[in-house]
């Protein structure tokens, strides 16, 4: 069996972080969501946490990092995990993404949410999924940490969560851009969170919102 922190992090030490708060807030029987799963980092940390009796639902739209995904819990004998071959966003519908050339050495494809604005960039639509929808369809009664890492697509995600959180009440780590961290804060703050930020690199703030008490 390869060794699964390289397989989770990669020695990043910013995916370390995230990691390590994974394993701090969702218990053995917990309940996770990751949105835009790509490599599936921390799906790995999640599915591990939970193999016994918890569940781990990853949304990620690229078909070929999902394979990814796939291959790396079948190796690790992960059988926890419900993958969703879609990109989260505000409504149920379809949505376009701009996808990157994959990595030499990976395979993963970075994707984003809209049109192409690069050369290298192709287009292609896919099925988009409000995750208020995506927890009604799957019967989630419980949700302990929702992971969202969407390259500028947090927001509209956030707004399609809006019920999940109101009613479910999850921790939630959410990756940002720094100019978007205010916007971030006030949106989780309407949905009766508090936040802090709990990481950082140069392009990305990572974020983490606890429900406020009652």
């Amino acid at each position: 069996m390869p060794d699964l922190e390289m397989i989770e992090t990669n020695g990043d030490l910013f995916a370390s972080s995230v990691a390590a708060k994974i394993r701090e807030h969702l218990p053995s029987d917990g309940v996770f969501v990751d949105v835009g799963g790509h490599g599936g980092h921390y799906t790995l940390v999640a599915a591990r946490r939970t193999r016994l009796d918890g569940r781990v639902v990853v949304v990620e739209p690229v078909a070929s990092n999902a394979a990814i995904i796939r291959r790396a819990l079948r190796r690790n004998g992960f059988g926890n995990v419900a993958i969703f071959e879609q990109a989260a966003s505000d409504v149920t519908g379809s949505s376009t993404l701009a996808l990157e050339p994959p990595d030499a050495t990976t395979g993963l494809v970075h994707a984003s949410v809209g049109p192409a604005t690069m050369s290298l960039e192709t287009e292609r639509r896919v099925a988009a999924i409000a995750l208020d929808d995506l927890a009604i369809d799957e019967g989630l009664d419980r949700l302990d940490v929702l992971v969202i890492d969407s390259d500028g697509h947090e927001f509209e995600i956030l707004e399609g969560a809006a019920m999940v959180l109101r009613t479910l009440r999850p921790v939630v780590m959410i990756t940002v851009v720094p100019g978007d961290e205010r916007e971030a804060i006030e949106l989780l703050a309407t949905s009766g969170y508090e936040t802090d930020r709990i990481a950082q690199r140069t392009e990305q703030v990572l974020l983490l919102g606890r429900a406020s008490p009652a």
